[in-house]
């Protein structure tokens, strides 16, 4: 597979992910902490998938 993005963009997406996938943990820490709602804890979803969207890109060379 021919990759569309070079290593400069890779470590861009790379550090993405990690930086989403830190945020989702402190977020979900935070929120159980304090008890929030079930449903405020949906939160932690968003930042996650982009966590994920961005190891895979980074990974995957798209």
């Amino acid at each position: 597979m021919i990759p569309n993005i070079g290593p400069r963009g890779q470590r861009q997406r790379l550090r993405l992910g990690i930086i989403a996938v830190a945020a989702a943990g402190v977020l979900t820490v935070l929120l159980f902490l304090f008890d929030a709602p079930r449903l405020w804890r949906f939160a932690c979803f968003l930042p996650l998938w982009i966590g994920a969207l961005g190891f895979l890109q980074a990974f995957d060379k798209t």
